[in-house]
């Protein structure tokens, strides 16, 4: 572990500084992990890479500021303090500094209005970790006025921690969920940032905090017909845990209670049920729950939770409705593909037309 790593994470409004060593890194201790993320704040050091030097030069071209009234003002961000934002202009002879109350601002125009439109082509397109350095390239200039874009605005913003999900560094994704989350306002903003942070900690093996997230997700949910996510998390939890009836009855409540439309993570559900009925010695409920699981055109789903039961699943055989055997245990070195589980409604899908001023 690398003991230099210091998680300094800040974005100073008054400075617009971002202070930090290192982006977390996915091999660092539980305990280490989840220190950091529980005393960090603003947005950690970007993970993804540079992106063409034109382009960021283009995203840190002055902005635009329309005032009520219609006066505008362009000029690079100085400081936002006592709720006033600070404007450096370059006039000839020199520069000055104009300062603005927040309530005298209409709209903000940034640069790089292209380059916003082919990251949100990239996300639309599944194209996530390609997206991630534009996104954070793009989040680098913005951040510090997100208390002054509204909150429609800024769902496009949920695509960043999504991508570093996509590139495997589940505790990036937590810091990125915890930096936005109070800008992101809108409902489904917010039920999408539980659910990558819900994904995120289950992948870092912090299972008290994601129990803990998949239970609080249970008991709010009204997403029946649209994701199985907290009952996938929590029955594969129960089932590492040998709590294997428990895990079966969990898993059984989404394809209960799911109606005809896709539900993200319900192949997870049968995969945890058919298992969890093959260990309980159940060959009836087992065969039942894999016939439904074809009948509804999904697939099964080897899991890393069945790692912790591999010899009782020895004698599981699970075969498609063409014959072919199916892999029970997660082949070695690889791991669980579950942001392709998403439902593709839950993605960011953003107009560029209503984005353009970001």
């Amino acid at each position: 572990m690398k003991g230099s790593l210091l998680f300094l994470f800040s974005i100073l409004i008054g400075s617009l500084l971002t202070h930090a060593s290192e982006p977390l890194s996915p091999s660092l201790s539980k305990e280490t992990t989840r220190a950091l993320l529980e005393n960090m704040s603003g947005l950690p050091p970007p993970i993804g890479g540079p992106i063409p030097e034109d382009e960021y030069l283009e995203l840190r071209k002055p902005l635009t500021v329309t005032l009520l009234g219609g006066r505008r003002f362009s000029g690079t961000l100085s400081n936002m303090e006592d709720q006033r934002i600070y404007l450096r202009i370059v006039q000839e002879g020199g520069e000055v500094v104009l300062s603005f109350p927040f309530e005298e601002v209409q709209e903000i125009y940034f640069p790089g209005r292209e380059i916003v439109e082919r990251t949100i082509e990239m996300i639309q397109a599944g194209q996530l970790s390609e997206a991630l350095p534009y996104l954070e390239s793009i989040i680098g200039t913005r951040y510090p006025l997100f208390p002054l874009i509204p909150p429609e605005k800024l769902s496009f913003f949920r695509a960043l921690p999504l991508s570093a999900l996509s590139v495997d560094n589940p505790a990036q994704a937590i810091a990125y969920t915890k930096a936005i989350r109070p800008y992101l306002t809108l409902p489904e903003d917010q039920d999408e940032l539980d659910d990558i942070e819900l994904l995120a900690y289950y992948q870092l093996r912090l299972t008290e905090e994601a129990e803990t997230r998949a239970r609080s997700w249970i008991d709010r949910t009204s997403r029946f017909d649209q994701s199985a996510l907290g009952f996938f998390i929590l029955s594969a939890l129960q089932f590492e845990n040998g709590d294997i009836e428990q895990a079966l009855y969990t898993a059984l409540n989404p394809i209960v209670f799911s109606g005809a439309n896709p539900t993200a993570y319900l192949d997870q559900c049968y995969a945890i049920a058919i298992a969890s009925a093959h260990l309980l010695d159940d060959p009836i409920e087992r065969d039942k729950l894999l016939d439904e699981l074809w009948t509804r055109d999904l697939q099964w789903k080897p899991l890393q939770a069945f790692l912790s039961a591999a010899k009782g699943l020895e004698d599981l055989e699970i075969k498609n409705p063409e014959g072919f055997l199916q892999p029970v245990l997660i082949e070695k070195d690889k791991s669980e593909d579950l942001l392709n589980s998403k439902s593709t409604d839950s993605e960011p899908s953003p107009n560029p037309v209503e984005l353009a001023p970001l």
